[in-house]
């Protein structure tokens, strides 16, 4: 009995699915993770391919960092994708291709995180993190990471970050992230997406 306990409590300690850590392209930050989620799952997919795929846009001056032919936005605020889209046709198609399908959780919308973070990693769901990036690195945008691992007992998540200029793993507190999904910085509440098999 005593060490069924133990193992048990190991398991719920530390929850984490592996991730190979894949740099972004600018605005790509969303669809890094869906590429990280893919190979994580024995698929490998180009980054431009998926961002063509789910309709992310990018600024015109910036077409000759990509092979392919993106959609462009006449500002930053119309870059990158949003978390909305990821439970609209595009991506929904995409993703099922691929035998996955996806569902976007804004904040106010999860009852309880911690058992929200919990439940997912434990059924092997990949879970992608939206939030504003202003308190932790001082940038004034959004962005997507994925969630690598959550320690139960310290509430500290682990995400891993496709952007090259922060480290590809870093540690958050569980309260100090879902903080940064809040209304309060841009007038656009944040969330999460969980990926998972159809």
């Amino acid at each position: 009995r005593l060490f069924k306990f133990g193992i048990k409590m190991c398991i719920m300690v530390s929850l984490k699915p592996r991730y190979k850590h894949i740099v972004q392209k600018p605005y790509f930050c969303g669809p890094a993770c869906i590429q990280m989620i893919l190979f994580r799952r024995g698929k490998w997919v180009e980054q431009e391919e998926i961002g063509q795929k789910c309709g992310v846009k990018i600024l015109a001056k910036d077409k000759n960092k990509f092979t392919r032919k993106l959609q462009t936005a006449k500002n930053l605020k119309g870059c990158g994708i949003w978390l909305a889209e990821f439970g609209k046709p595009k991506i929904l198609k995409f993703l099922k291709k691929y035998g996955m399908k996806a569902k976007v959780f804004k904040l106010s919308e999860i009852r309880n995180l911690e058992e929200f973070i919990s439940d997912n990693l434990r059924e092997s769901n990949d879970i992608i993190a939206n939030f504003w990036l202003k308190p932790i690195y001082g940038s004034s945008d959004g962005h997507f990471v994925l969630v690598s691992e959550f320690d139960v007992r310290r509430k500290i998540v682990t995400v891993c970050d496709p952007w090259y200029a922060y480290p590809s793993f870093w540690e958050i507190k569980l309260s100090k992230l879902a903080g940064c999904m809040t209304k309060k910085f841009d007038g656009r509440e944040r969330g999460f997406v969980v990926v998972s098999k159809i």
